[in-house]
C-alpha cells in the first residue's frame, strides 16, 4: 500500500540532494509528521475519465499483460482525496491475489499484486522502487522495479511467499478491498509516525 504515504514524502521533493539530507538530520521526524499528518485518513475510488492516462499506451500493456495471467478488470478510477492519482485495479479470483496499476504525479508509473489474508495480514508485490520507509509489521513489500508482470506474478505466487489464509478476491469487491487498505495503512502509519532513521533514508534516497 505505497500510495498511502507517498503523499508524505513530497517533503523532499523541491529540495536539492544535500539540502534533502541537511533537512532530514535536523528536522526530518518533525518535518514528515507534519507532512504526515496533511494525508487523508480514508480515500474513495471515483470511476476515471477517459483521459485520466498520462501514458495510456503503457497502461493498456500492463494491463493487457496481467490480464493474460487470469486476472478480472475491475475499473480505472481517480482518487479526490489525491489529486492526480490513477489507478485500474484487477482481481484473480483463484490466485486470491488483486493487482492494481497506478500513476502518480510524483512517483510516475508502476504496478503491483496485493493479498490480504484472513487474519489481518497481508503481503505486496511491486515495481515501485524502495523509498527507504520500513515495512508495517504482518505487511511485508516485495520490491522489482523493472520486473515484468509475469515475472512478478510468479513471484507473487510462489509457495515461499504464499504464506497465511488469503482471503477471496474479486474484481466487485476490490474497490472495498483498496479502499479500507489505504485506511489502515495509513491509521498504522500515522499512530506511528516516521523514525528519524526512515527520514534519513529517505532523504537519502532521493538524493542519489
Amino acid at each position: 500500500w505505497w500510495i498511502a504515504i507517498l503523499g508524505a514524502l513530497a517533503v523532499f521533493a523541491f529540495a536539492g540532494p544535500l539540502m534533502r539530507l541537511a533537512i532530514a538530520a535536523v528536522f526530518g521526524r518533525q518535518v514528515a509528521d507534519q507532512a504526515l499528518a496533511k494525508q487523508p485518513d480514508t480515500i474513495h475510488l471515483e470511476p476515471a475519465p477517459p483521459d485520466a492516462w498520462h501514458d495510456p499506451d503503457n497502461a493498456r500493456q500492463v494491463s493487457d499483460a496481467i490480464r493474460a495471467l487470469g486476472f478480472e478488470a475491475a475499473g480505472t478510477f481517480t482518487i479526490p482525496e489525491l489529486p492526480g492519482v490513477t489507478l485500474a485495479l484487477l482481481a484473480h479470483p483463484s490466485a486470491r491475489l488483486y493487482a492494481a496499476i497506478y500513476q502518480h504525479p510524483r512517483a510516475g508509473a508502476w504496478f503491483e499484486f496485493f493479498r490480504r489474508n484472513n487474519d489481518g495480514t497481508g503481503a505486496t508485490f511491486t515495481t515501485l522502487p524502495p523509498n527507504g520507509l520500513s515495512d508495517r509489521p504482518g505487511h511485508p513489500v516485495v520490491r522489482a522495479p523493472g520486473s515484468d508482470p509475469r515475472a512478478l506474478f510468479d513471484r507473487a505466487t510462489s509457495p515461499r511467499n504464499t504464506t497465511g489464509d488469503p482471503e477471496p478476491a474479486n474484481a466487485l469487491g476490490s474497490i472495498h478491498v483498496f479502499e479500507s487498505g489505504y485506511a489502515e495503512a495509513m491509521a498504522w502509519r500515522k499512530q506511528n509516525g516516521v523514525a528519524r532513521a526512515e527520514v534519513m533514508r529517505v532523504a537519502g534516497a532521493r538524493a542519489a
